[in-house]
Protein backbone atom coordinates (compact mmCIF):
# COMPACT_ATOMS: atom_id res chain seq x y z
CA UNK A 1 0.00 0.00 0.00
CA UNK A 2 2.96 2.09 0.67
CA UNK A 3 4.52 1.37 -2.58
CA UNK A 4 1.42 2.75 -4.23
CA UNK A 5 1.09 5.81 -2.68
CA UNK A 6 4.12 6.89 -3.26
CA UNK A 7 4.09 7.36 -6.99
CA UNK A 8 -0.13 8.98 -6.55
CA UNK A 9 2.13 11.86 -4.23
CA UNK A 10 5.05 12.22 -6.73
CA UNK A 11 2.97 12.92 -9.71
CA UNK A 12 0.94 15.61 -8.75
CA UNK A 13 3.84 17.14 -7.36
CA UNK A 14 6.30 16.99 -9.99
CA UNK A 15 3.17 18.58 -11.97
CA UNK A 16 3.40 21.21 -8.82
CA UNK A 17 6.81 21.76 -9.55
CA UNK A 18 6.82 22.09 -13.11
CA UNK A 19 3.97 24.55 -13.16
CA UNK A 20 5.96 27.07 -10.51
CA UNK A 21 9.07 26.53 -13.01
CA UNK A 22 7.75 27.03 -16.35
CA UNK A 23 5.06 29.94 -15.51
CA UNK A 24 7.07 32.28 -12.78
CA UNK A 25 5.96 35.17 -13.80
CA UNK A 26 2.46 34.48 -12.78
CA UNK A 27 4.77 32.75 -9.70
CA UNK A 28 5.94 35.99 -8.74
CA UNK A 29 2.85 37.80 -9.14
CA UNK A 30 1.45 35.33 -6.55
CA UNK A 31 4.33 35.83 -4.29
CA UNK A 32 3.91 40.21 -4.15
CA UNK A 33 0.67 39.54 -3.45
CA UNK A 34 0.83 37.03 -0.79
CA UNK A 35 3.32 39.74 0.67
CA UNK A 36 1.41 42.86 0.10
CA UNK A 37 -1.34 41.07 2.11
CA UNK A 38 0.78 39.93 5.09
CA UNK A 39 2.82 43.73 5.18
CA UNK A 40 -0.12 45.73 6.22
CA UNK A 41 -1.36 43.15 9.22
CA UNK A 42 2.02 42.24 10.35
CA UNK A 43 2.78 45.63 10.94
CA UNK A 44 -0.25 46.88 12.64
CA UNK A 45 0.04 44.07 14.85
CA UNK A 46 3.69 45.21 15.37
CA UNK A 47 2.54 48.37 16.16
CA UNK A 48 -1.50 48.58 17.51
CA UNK A 49 0.01 48.49 21.44
CA UNK A 50 3.03 50.95 20.77
CA UNK A 51 0.50 53.42 18.66
CA UNK A 52 -2.23 52.92 22.09
CA UNK A 53 0.43 53.42 24.77
CA UNK A 54 1.97 56.69 22.06
CA UNK A 55 -1.79 58.08 22.20
CA UNK A 56 -2.86 57.42 25.73
CA UNK A 57 0.45 59.39 26.73
CA UNK A 58 -0.81 62.36 24.75
CA UNK A 59 -4.09 61.78 26.04
CA UNK A 60 -2.85 62.27 29.42
CA UNK A 61 -1.73 65.84 28.66
CA UNK A 62 -5.61 66.60 29.13
CA UNK A 63 -5.48 66.09 33.05
CA UNK A 64 -6.51 63.54 34.57
CA UNK A 65 -10.12 61.18 34.14
CA UNK A 66 -10.78 59.96 37.59
CA UNK A 67 -10.75 62.16 41.13
CA UNK A 68 -11.23 60.23 44.32
CA UNK A 69 -12.21 62.54 47.41
CA UNK A 70 -13.59 61.87 50.49
CA UNK A 71 -16.88 60.65 51.29
CA UNK A 72 -20.09 63.00 52.44
CA UNK A 73 -19.37 63.97 56.06
CA UNK A 74 -22.53 63.87 58.48
CA UNK A 75 -25.01 66.70 57.93
CA UNK A 76 -23.25 69.72 60.41
CA UNK A 77 -19.51 67.79 60.10
CA UNK A 78 -17.62 69.89 58.18
CA UNK A 79 -13.37 69.30 57.00
CA UNK A 80 -14.03 65.73 55.13
CA UNK A 81 -10.49 64.80 53.61
CA UNK A 82 -8.82 61.52 52.52
CA UNK A 83 -6.80 59.90 55.29
CA UNK A 84 -3.75 58.88 53.76
CA UNK A 85 -4.08 55.26 54.75
CA UNK A 86 -7.11 55.37 52.34
CA UNK A 87 -4.33 56.72 49.98
CA UNK A 88 -2.22 54.06 50.52
CA UNK A 89 -4.83 51.70 50.04
CA UNK A 90 -5.79 53.03 46.72
CA UNK A 91 -2.34 53.10 45.46
CA UNK A 92 -1.99 49.19 46.51
CA UNK A 93 -5.29 47.62 44.46
CA UNK A 94 -4.43 45.26 41.31
CA UNK A 95 -6.78 47.67 39.64
CA UNK A 96 -4.31 50.87 40.10
CA UNK A 97 -1.40 48.92 38.19
CA UNK A 98 -3.46 50.81 34.85
CA UNK A 99 -3.16 54.42 36.90
CA UNK A 100 -0.12 56.46 34.32
CA UNK A 101 -0.15 59.69 36.87
CA UNK A 102 -1.83 60.97 40.50
CA UNK A 103 -1.28 64.24 42.28
CA UNK A 104 -2.49 64.82 45.47
CA UNK A 105 -4.14 68.58 46.69
CA UNK A 106 -5.02 69.38 49.79
CA UNK A 107 -7.34 73.11 49.85
CA UNK A 108 -7.93 75.26 52.90
CA UNK A 109 -7.82 78.90 53.48
CA UNK A 110 -5.04 81.34 54.21
CA UNK A 111 -4.50 84.86 55.03
CA UNK A 112 -1.40 85.93 52.79
CA UNK A 113 1.06 89.19 53.37
CA UNK A 114 4.65 90.38 53.52
CA UNK A 115 6.67 90.06 56.76
CA UNK A 116 7.79 92.86 58.88
CA UNK A 117 4.93 95.19 57.05
CA UNK A 118 2.34 94.44 59.15
CA UNK A 119 0.18 93.16 56.60
CA UNK A 120 1.11 88.97 57.84
CA UNK A 121 -2.96 89.26 58.68
CA UNK A 122 -3.81 90.15 55.34
CA UNK A 123 -5.94 88.57 52.43
CA UNK A 124 -7.24 85.73 52.85
CA UNK A 125 -6.44 83.51 49.77
CA UNK A 126 -7.06 79.38 48.68
CA UNK A 127 -3.91 77.55 49.51
CA UNK A 128 -3.14 74.14 47.57
CA UNK A 129 -0.97 72.16 49.07
CA UNK A 130 0.49 69.45 46.57
CA UNK A 131 3.44 67.45 45.23
CA UNK A 132 5.32 69.70 42.86
CA UNK A 133 7.25 66.60 40.77
CA UNK A 134 4.08 64.96 40.23
CA UNK A 135 2.08 67.80 39.31
CA UNK A 136 5.30 68.80 36.80
CA UNK A 137 5.21 65.16 35.53
CA UNK A 138 1.41 64.85 35.02
CA UNK A 139 -0.12 68.15 33.70
CA UNK A 140 2.22 69.75 31.53
CA UNK A 141 0.04 72.47 30.54
CA UNK A 142 0.80 74.41 33.27
CA UNK A 143 2.40 77.65 31.79
CA UNK A 144 5.04 78.97 34.33
CA UNK A 145 7.04 82.08 34.72
CA UNK A 146 10.31 81.43 36.96
CA UNK A 147 11.30 78.11 38.07
CA UNK A 148 9.81 74.69 39.67
CA UNK A 149 10.08 75.08 43.02
CA UNK A 150 12.90 73.43 44.91
CA UNK A 151 12.03 70.43 47.30
CA UNK A 152 13.00 70.99 51.26
CA UNK A 153 13.72 74.84 50.19
CA UNK A 154 13.76 77.14 53.11
CA UNK A 155 11.90 79.38 53.23
CA UNK A 156 9.19 76.90 50.97
CA UNK A 157 9.40 77.70 47.23
CA UNK A 158 5.41 78.15 45.90
CA UNK A 159 3.63 78.70 42.99
CA UNK A 160 0.79 81.59 42.54
CA UNK A 161 -1.51 81.70 40.23
CA UNK A 162 -1.68 84.64 37.38
CA UNK A 163 -5.41 85.88 38.38
CA UNK A 164 -4.10 86.49 42.33
CA UNK A 165 -0.62 87.82 42.00
CA UNK A 166 -2.04 90.76 40.04
CA UNK A 167 -4.54 90.92 42.44
CA UNK A 168 -2.52 90.91 44.98
CA UNK A 169 0.80 92.41 43.51
CA UNK A 170 2.76 89.30 44.30
CA UNK A 171 6.07 89.41 42.97
CA UNK A 172 8.80 86.22 41.71
CA UNK A 173 10.96 85.67 44.45
CA UNK A 174 8.90 87.48 47.32
CA UNK A 175 8.63 86.14 50.40
CA UNK A 176 5.47 85.88 51.92
CA UNK A 177 3.34 85.42 55.45
CA UNK A 178 0.87 82.51 55.61
CA UNK A 179 -1.32 82.39 58.40
CA UNK A 180 -4.32 79.55 58.62
CA UNK A 181 -8.05 81.20 58.73
CA UNK A 182 -11.38 80.04 58.92
CA UNK A 183 -13.77 80.59 55.79
CA UNK A 184 -16.44 80.47 57.63
CA UNK A 185 -15.56 83.27 60.12
CA UNK A 186 -16.79 80.95 62.82
CA UNK A 187 -12.78 80.11 64.19
CA UNK A 188 -13.13 76.39 64.16
CA UNK A 189 -10.92 73.95 62.70
CA UNK A 190 -8.07 75.91 62.65
CA UNK A 191 -4.28 75.10 64.39
CA UNK A 192 -3.65 78.24 66.60
CA UNK A 193 -1.27 80.84 65.34
CA UNK A 194 -0.05 78.78 62.66
CA UNK A 195 2.26 80.80 60.74
CA UNK A 196 5.11 80.23 57.99
CA UNK A 197 6.77 82.15 55.83
CA UNK A 198 7.08 81.34 51.97
CA UNK A 199 8.55 82.30 48.57
CA UNK A 200 7.06 83.02 45.06
CA UNK A 201 9.28 80.15 42.70
CA UNK A 202 6.55 80.90 40.05
CA UNK A 203 3.81 82.56 38.41
CA UNK A 204 1.46 79.90 36.74
CA UNK A 205 -1.19 80.32 34.33
CA UNK A 206 -3.69 77.68 33.08
CA UNK A 207 -6.78 79.64 31.98
CA UNK A 208 -8.70 77.73 34.78
CA UNK A 209 -9.51 77.73 38.33
CA UNK A 210 -5.71 77.81 39.06
CA UNK A 211 -5.16 80.81 38.00
CA UNK A 212 -6.77 81.61 41.49
CA UNK A 213 -4.78 80.16 43.80
CA UNK A 214 -1.67 79.75 46.03
CA UNK A 215 0.25 76.67 45.57
CA UNK A 216 2.80 75.71 48.41
CA UNK A 217 4.31 72.14 49.15
CA UNK A 218 1.84 69.43 50.74
CA UNK A 219 3.44 69.01 54.02
CA UNK A 220 3.28 72.71 54.53
CA UNK A 221 -0.03 72.81 53.40
CA UNK A 222 -1.04 70.03 56.06
CA UNK A 223 0.92 71.48 58.56
CA UNK A 224 -0.65 75.06 58.09
CA UNK A 225 -4.28 73.17 58.28
CA UNK A 226 -3.84 71.25 61.01
CA UNK A 227 -4.31 68.32 58.53
CA UNK A 228 -1.05 66.13 59.11
CA UNK A 229 -1.57 62.87 56.44
CA UNK A 230 -4.52 63.92 54.66
CA UNK A 231 -5.27 65.67 51.49
CA UNK A 232 -8.12 67.13 49.92
CA UNK A 233 -8.61 64.82 46.15
CA UNK A 234 -6.45 62.30 44.32
CA UNK A 235 -6.61 63.54 40.94
CA UNK A 236 -5.41 59.88 38.96
CA UNK A 237 -4.88 59.46 35.19
CA UNK A 238 -6.06 56.07 34.54
CA UNK A 239 -4.47 54.64 31.21
CA UNK A 240 -7.56 55.17 28.52
CA UNK A 241 -10.50 52.20 27.63
CA UNK A 242 -12.03 50.16 29.71
CA UNK A 243 -9.53 49.75 32.63
CA UNK A 244 -11.09 52.95 34.26
CA UNK A 245 -14.57 51.23 35.12
CA UNK A 246 -12.60 48.50 37.26
CA UNK A 247 -11.00 50.96 39.15
CA UNK A 248 -13.79 53.08 39.45
CA UNK A 249 -15.22 50.52 41.37
CA UNK A 250 -12.61 49.23 43.04
CA UNK A 251 -12.30 52.71 44.95
CA UNK A 252 -15.74 52.92 45.37
CA UNK A 253 -15.51 49.86 47.45
CA UNK A 254 -12.95 51.82 49.97
CA UNK A 255 -14.70 52.88 53.00
CA UNK A 256 -13.73 57.03 53.12
CA UNK A 257 -13.20 57.52 49.69
CA UNK A 258 -15.22 58.58 46.86
CA UNK A 259 -14.85 58.22 43.01
CA UNK A 260 -16.12 60.70 40.31
CA UNK A 261 -14.87 59.71 36.68
CA UNK A 262 -14.82 62.80 34.34
CA UNK A 263 -16.89 61.63 31.56
CA UNK A 264 -16.27 64.23 29.17
CA UNK A 265 -12.11 62.94 28.89
CA UNK A 266 -13.38 59.26 29.55
CA UNK A 267 -15.25 59.45 26.34
CA UNK A 268 -13.21 61.62 24.63
CA UNK A 269 -10.27 58.92 25.66
CA UNK A 270 -12.38 56.23 23.58
CA UNK A 271 -13.30 57.61 20.51
CA UNK A 272 -10.06 58.49 20.28
CA UNK A 273 -8.73 55.49 20.72
CA UNK A 274 -11.45 53.65 18.64
CA UNK A 275 -10.95 55.83 15.71
CA UNK A 276 -7.47 55.21 15.29
CA UNK A 277 -7.90 51.43 15.79
CA UNK A 278 -10.62 51.49 13.30
CA UNK A 279 -7.94 53.64 10.95
CA UNK A 280 -5.68 50.97 11.32
CA UNK A 281 -7.64 48.04 10.85
CA UNK A 282 -9.35 49.76 7.55
CA UNK A 283 -5.50 50.33 5.47
CA UNK A 284 -5.38 46.53 6.58
CA UNK A 285 -8.78 45.66 6.11
CA UNK A 286 -8.45 47.50 2.25
CA UNK A 287 -5.22 45.78 1.36
CA UNK A 288 -6.77 42.57 2.21
CA UNK A 289 -9.66 43.23 0.10
CA UNK A 290 -7.33 44.32 -3.02
CA UNK A 291 -5.26 41.64 -2.52
CA UNK A 292 -8.39 39.35 -2.43
CA UNK A 293 -8.99 40.32 -5.73
CA UNK A 294 -5.94 39.70 -7.22
CA UNK A 295 -6.01 36.73 -6.02
CA UNK A 296 -9.44 35.63 -7.58
CA UNK A 297 -7.49 37.04 -10.55
CA UNK A 298 -4.51 34.58 -10.19
CA UNK A 299 -5.86 31.85 -9.88
CA UNK A 300 -8.43 32.49 -13.05
CA UNK A 301 -5.19 33.14 -15.10
CA UNK A 302 -3.67 30.06 -13.77
CA UNK A 303 -7.33 27.95 -14.78
CA UNK A 304 -7.15 29.58 -18.01
CA UNK A 305 -3.57 28.22 -18.40
CA UNK A 306 -4.25 25.05 -17.00
CA UNK A 307 -7.50 24.83 -18.72
CA UNK A 308 -6.52 21.27 -20.94
CA UNK A 309 -4.99 19.71 -18.08
CA UNK A 310 -8.06 20.64 -16.11
CA UNK A 311 -10.29 19.06 -18.66
CA UNK A 312 -8.56 15.71 -19.01
CA UNK A 313 -8.67 15.56 -15.35
CA UNK A 314 -12.31 16.14 -15.31
CA UNK A 315 -12.36 13.63 -18.37
CA UNK A 316 -11.24 10.84 -16.38
CA UNK A 317 -13.23 11.17 -13.65
CA UNK A 318 -11.06 13.34 -11.20
CA UNK A 319 -13.26 14.27 -8.33
CA UNK A 320 -12.89 18.69 -7.08
CA UNK A 321 -9.93 18.15 -4.23
CA UNK A 322 -7.61 16.55 -6.78
CA UNK A 323 -8.39 19.63 -9.42
CA UNK A 324 -7.69 22.01 -6.20
CA UNK A 325 -4.33 20.42 -5.90
CA UNK A 326 -2.93 20.34 -8.98
CA UNK A 327 -4.43 24.03 -9.80
CA UNK A 328 -3.71 25.47 -6.61
CA UNK A 329 -0.37 23.59 -5.29
CA UNK A 330 1.84 26.27 -7.20
CA UNK A 331 0.00 29.06 -5.74
CA UNK A 332 0.36 27.81 -2.22
CA UNK A 333 3.86 27.81 -2.85
CA UNK A 334 4.64 30.60 -3.97
CA UNK A 335 2.17 32.25 -1.72
CA UNK A 336 3.79 30.39 1.63
CA UNK A 337 7.26 32.04 0.07
CA UNK A 338 5.24 35.31 -0.47
CA UNK A 339 3.63 35.45 3.16
CA UNK A 340 7.66 34.60 4.86
CA UNK A 341 9.00 37.54 2.85
CA UNK A 342 5.95 39.95 3.78
CA UNK A 343 6.25 38.87 7.55
CA UNK A 344 10.34 40.40 7.24
CA UNK A 345 9.38 43.24 5.52
CA UNK A 346 6.10 44.35 7.92
CA UNK A 347 8.68 43.72 11.05
CA UNK A 348 10.95 45.67 9.52
CA UNK A 349 8.93 48.60 8.36
CA UNK A 350 7.03 48.48 12.06
CA UNK A 351 11.01 47.97 14.01
CA UNK A 352 11.73 51.37 11.81
CA UNK A 353 8.49 53.21 12.76
CA UNK A 354 9.11 52.03 16.05
CA UNK A 355 13.00 53.21 16.29
CA UNK A 356 12.39 56.69 14.59
CA UNK A 357 8.78 57.64 16.10
CA UNK A 358 8.39 55.53 19.62
CA UNK A 359 12.17 55.47 20.24
CA UNK A 360 11.60 51.83 21.24
CA UNK A 361 12.32 48.34 19.77
CA UNK A 362 9.57 46.31 18.56
CA UNK A 363 10.18 43.19 19.06
CA UNK A 364 8.60 40.16 16.81
CA UNK A 365 5.13 39.44 16.98
CA UNK A 366 3.69 35.66 17.77
CA UNK A 367 0.34 36.69 15.76
CA UNK A 368 2.29 38.41 13.11
CA UNK A 369 3.60 34.79 11.95
CA UNK A 370 0.28 32.90 12.67
CA UNK A 371 -0.84 35.77 10.24
CA UNK A 372 1.78 35.28 7.23
CA UNK A 373 1.46 31.69 7.46
CA UNK A 374 -2.82 31.98 7.39
CA UNK A 375 -3.31 34.82 5.20
CA UNK A 376 -1.49 33.94 2.10
CA UNK A 377 -3.00 29.81 2.47
CA UNK A 378 -6.87 31.35 3.18
CA UNK A 379 -6.35 33.81 0.13
CA UNK A 380 -5.16 31.11 -2.34
CA UNK A 381 -7.57 28.69 -0.98
CA UNK A 382 -10.91 30.22 -1.57
CA UNK A 383 -9.94 31.52 -4.91
CA UNK A 384 -8.48 27.94 -6.15
CA UNK A 385 -11.82 26.67 -4.73
CA UNK A 386 -14.19 29.08 -6.54
CA UNK A 387 -11.63 28.90 -10.34
CA UNK A 388 -12.01 24.91 -9.98
CA UNK A 389 -15.78 25.45 -9.38
CA UNK A 390 -16.26 27.24 -12.45
CA UNK A 391 -13.67 24.49 -14.22
CA UNK A 392 -16.58 21.87 -13.07
CA UNK A 393 -19.07 23.91 -14.38
CA UNK A 394 -17.63 23.77 -17.75
CA UNK A 395 -17.85 20.53 -19.97
CA UNK A 396 -14.22 18.67 -19.90
CA UNK A 397 -14.52 18.06 -24.36
CA UNK A 398 -14.93 22.26 -24.43
CA UNK A 399 -12.35 22.82 -22.70
CA UNK A 400 -9.91 19.47 -24.09
CA UNK A 401 -11.26 21.11 -27.52
CA UNK A 402 -10.31 24.49 -26.96
CA UNK A 403 -6.48 23.21 -25.34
Amino acid sequence: MGSSALPALAFPTRLILRGARLRWRRGLLTLLTAAVAVIPIVSYLALSAEVTQAIEGDLAAFGPNLLVIPESPAPGVAGARLDSRVVDRILALPESDSVRSWVPFLYGTASVGRPGTGTENGTPVVVAGTDFERVRAAQPWWQMDGRWPAVGSTPADSVVGEVLARTLNLTLDSSQSLRAVDPTGGGQDVPPACNCTIRIAAEVRTGGGEDQLLFIPLPLAQELLGAPGQVSVLQVRVASGDRIGPLARAIDAIPGADVRTIEQLVAGDRVVLATTSLLLLTIAGEALVCTSLAAVAIAGTALAERRSEVGLLVALGARAPAVRRLLGGDLLLYGAIGGAGGYALGWAMAASIGAKVFERPIPPELLGVLAALLIPFVLFSLATRLAVHRALAAAPVEALREG
